[in-house]
């Protein structure tokens, strides 16, 4: 379904469309999304990595030990958030200097939310509408949920403006300036990056057949065999339950312990069995950015801080929190000197 079949498969874009638009390479299909997905590549071709990690660690108050204590998960995500502002509008969206700060306040009926929170909760509902069949969608539809929606396209249409104006040939890249070069539309733009906001680790992901077909395994007593799909049934493809298939990664499959992957021969070119990142022609385009960041970031703490210590949970007593995109329920907090 992600390569030799991907033909005979659609995404499931109907539930993305309020958050995501119709016109993103997040919701696109055929030749509309192979122009799109030529358009934001360059994106991401190269990252843009701040160093404000340990500059902005060092401001916080420590403790008597020494130590200032921090959320990996809430600081991870404005890493992410800022970079990739650099990359898509030109400048930072202001991620890690708003880390601690919530402006979501209730004014009568009314509900005002940062970009960050409303593309946040705008995920949870998101989440809920891919487990429920089109017809029920209506049920989580809330007027907070439309908020966020309206609040997050709004945002972007202020980059998106600007951009529009101040087109300039030879400006400094950033995705914005490329896209305004190819198209003054608006919807089309606005919907290209909202749809590049979503990034891994991708837990599930859903196909549906546009005829029928066969898949050459899952079939048969112990899933060797050719199976079967029909036209219009939805596939669920979950990679959190495919990395802990026990059968590929051994009974610790769960465990956290990267030394296996040097150990074991048999995880050496393991292919389809382990996609963080998806697979075939809609690959996520910002694996290497990602995978780039995340190794600035764990070399920079252990250069900057001697000690690190985790929240003292146990693996087994961690719950995850499920959006489009899945983490720690809770955050992850740990202290550094």
């Amino acid at each position: 379904m992600y390569a030799k079949k991907v033909e005979d498969f659609n995404i499931e874009r109907a539930p993305f469309e309020g958050l995501l638009g119709k016109k993103g390479v997040f919701t696109l299909t055929g030749s509309a999304w192979a122009h799109s997905r030529k358009l934001v590549r360059p994106a991401f071709e190269k990252a843009t990595i701040s160093d404000l990690f340990k500059t902005k660690i060092l401001s916080l108050p420590a403790d008597d030990a020494g130590y200032r204590e921090i959320d990996l998960i809430e600081w991870f995500q404005a890493l992410i958030m800022d970079p990739a502002g650099h990359t898509l509008f030109g400048s930072s969206v202001g991620s890690i200097d708003s880390i601690g700060k919530s402006s979501l306040i209730s004014k009568g009926s009314d509900i005002e939310m940062t970009y960050t929170e409303a593309f946040d909760f705008a995920q949870e509902v998101l989440a809920v509408q891919m487990a429920l069949p089109l017809f029920m969608h209506f049920l989580v539809n809330s007027k907070r949920y439309k908020k966020a929606c309206q609040k997050s396209k709004e945002e972007v249409m202020g980059y998106i403006e600007r951009a529009l104006e101040n087109r300039v040939k030879g400006m400094k890249y950033d995705f914005l300036g490329v896209i305004v070069e190819q198209t003054q539309d608006r919807e089309m733009i606005r919907d290209q990056v909202l749809a590049l906001r979503v990034y891994p680790p991708v837990y599930i992901n859903t196909r549906t057949p546009i005829r029928d077909s066969v898949l050459p395994f899952g079939g048969g007593k112990y899933g060797e065999a050719p199976f079967q799909v029909n036209k219009g049934e939805r596939i669920v493809l979950s990679s959190f339950a495919l990395h802990g298939n026990t059968t590929i990664y051994g009974k610790a499959s769960r465990e956290f312990r990267p030394e296996r992957w040097l150990e074991d021969d048999s995880l050496r070119g393991i292919g389809w069995a382990y996609l963080p990142f998806g697979g075939g022609p809609r690959i996520c385009p910002g694996q290497k950015m990602a995978l780039i960041t995340a190794s600035f970031v764990i070399v920079r703490m252990l250069q900057q801080f001697e000690n690190i210590a985790g929240d003292g949970r146990k693996q087994e007593e961690i719950l995850y929190e499920v959006k489009i995109l899945m983490t720690i329920a809770g955050g992850f907090k740990i202290k550094l000197r």
